[in-house]
């Protein structure tokens, strides 16, 4: 299993929270940043990775594509 610093900006506003996500595949991180980004009170938000380094190059694309940067 692998760990992650996630950090979701509400876009209207400069409120800002911080996650750390454990995670096994792509689309259960996804899933799980999906979850936490609906359990802020933020209507349009940006995510962002704090560490890159436990991903792959493709894994990072994938992310990309889901709108998740670093």
């Amino acid at each position: 299993m692998r760990e992650v610093s996630v950090t979701i900006v509400n876009r209207k506003g400069n409120d800002m929270s911080n996650f750390r996500i454990s995670f096994e595949s792509i689309p259960e991180l996804i899933e799980k940043i999906d979850k936490a980004t609906d359990e802020t009170e933020y209507r349009k938000v940006h995510v962002t990775l704090n560490d890159t380094d436990v991903f792959t190059s493709e894994e990072l694309d994938e992310l990309e594509k889901n709108d998740i940067f670093y």
